[in-house]
Parts: structure tokens; sequence; C-alpha cells
């Protein structure tokens, strides 16, 4: 129970920022924002009471159905409520402007009780089913987080740069998170440049094992060097 509170808190708490262009920074139907002011005031029997209304005076085929179920499952009292309304969202709303948001909460939700690997399955819908979705950064931040919780470390590295290049450079707190998730990846090896050899050594310098070798090896090349033959008579027999 009280792990739901608290993702409920932030699934509402961050509502606003999780889908720019799929959904509303704040819900713009008066009805909503009122359900949600509601709730935030620790009225939320009447909030959700509001948008249980809206959804038994709305036919399943208006376009405010869908968002009427996000929100209502946003506010929700607790977990099976609102998977229950993100699943259906997902099913039967898939091309609803809020199907993607439902798909990433439902891999909280997943996350949120230990389910992994159904996180990972509902995460790897968004960019498979929605490519054009603002809400691209922030699932690949979150599968990078679940496969850190796997410690498939590399793969998570590649979704945190992933999600890093994705995101919009206006979501500062956004590419924050994902900045400090990165910090867990490996440092890339540095290349150093191969040290040059001098051709000579002042008195009195130590050459090292390979600058000696490298000496030596000239040496013998310049002794095997055949020499011409100097001009003139050819020496008696």
């Amino acid at each position: 129970m009280f792990r739901w509170t608290v993702l409920s808190g932030v699934l509402l708490l961050s509502a606003g920022t999780l889908a720019p262009a799929q959904i509303p920074a704040r819900p713009t139907d008066p009805v909503f924002v009122r359900a949600q002011n509601l709730v935030s005031d620790g009225n939320g029997v009447a909030g959700r009471a509001l948008i249980d209304s809206v959804i038994a005076a709305t036919p399943p085929m208006a376009r405010l159905y869908p968002e009427a179920l996000f929100w209502r499952a946003t506010l929700a009292s607790n977990a099976a409520d609102a998977e229950s309304d993100y699943k259906h969202i997902v099913v039967d709303y898939a091309l609803a402007p809020q199907a993607a948001d439902a798909l990433l909460r439902l891999a909280q939700l997943q996350l949120a009780r230990g389910d992994r690997e159904g996180a990972l399955i509902h995460l790897q819908r968004i960019p498979r089913d929605y490519p054009r979705s603002k809400l691209l950064a922030r699932s690949s931040y979150w599968t990078a987080r679940v496969l850190f919780e796997k410690n498939d470390v590399p793969n998570a590295c590649k979704a945190n740069v992933s999600a890093l290049s994705q995101a919009d450079t206006t979501e500062i707190e956004l590419r924050n998170q994902i900045q400090y998730q990165g910090q867990r990846c490996p440092k890339p090896a540095v290349a150093l440049s191969p040290s040059v050899v001098p051709a000579s050594f002042p008195p009195g310098t130590e050459t090292s094992v390979d600058d000696t070798s490298a000496a030596k090896t000239a040496a013998s090349s310049v002794a095997q060097k055949p020499v011409a033959p100097m001009d003139g008579p050819a020496p008696p027999s």
C-alpha cells in the first residue's frame, strides 16, 4: 500500500512532464482540472467521483472517453484500479493521445511490484508502436533503469545514452536524471599515444629497454647495408 501511495504521488506530480505532446501539462477540460485539484487538496473521494460521473455520461467512442479513463487512472486510490484503466486505454484506444503515456505508467507499476520483465515489455512497445512520441527519451530512461536493476550494465548504458540523445533541451530535469543515472556506466578507455624514440641521446641520459632495442636494430640495419665499390684499378691478383 505504501509503495502504491508513493508511486501514485509521483505519477500525479509528473503528469505534466511525462508527455508534453501527448497530453497537456495539465488537463485542459475544466472537469479534470477540478478533479485533480480535489485530489491534490486531500479530497480524493470527491475528485474520483467527479471523473466517474464524466465516464458514465460519455459515449465510449467519444474522444473524451480515453482521456477520462487516463485521469481516473492517474488519480486512482490503488494500483489495481489504475492498472485496469491504463490497460483499457492501451487495448481499446491504442490510437488515443494518452496510449503511449498509459504504457509508460503500466511499466512503472510493473517495476514497483518488482516485475522487471513485464516493465520492459511495456517500455519496448513505446518506440515500436509510437516512434514519434515525445515519450521516447523518458521510456529509454526507464528502460535503462530496469536494465540496471537486472544488472545488465552494457545494455542499460546504451539505453541511457539513447535517452540523452532523445531528450529535448527544454527537459532539464529529465536530462539531469539521465546524466546522473549515466554515472553508473564505466568510463571509456583513453588511448595513449605511442612514445617517440629520439634519434640520439645526450651524454648521461639513460634509455629504456625499448629505446636500446630500437637503437640496436637501426645499427644492425646499417651494418648489413652493402657498401658501394670504390673507383680505381682492381688490385693485382
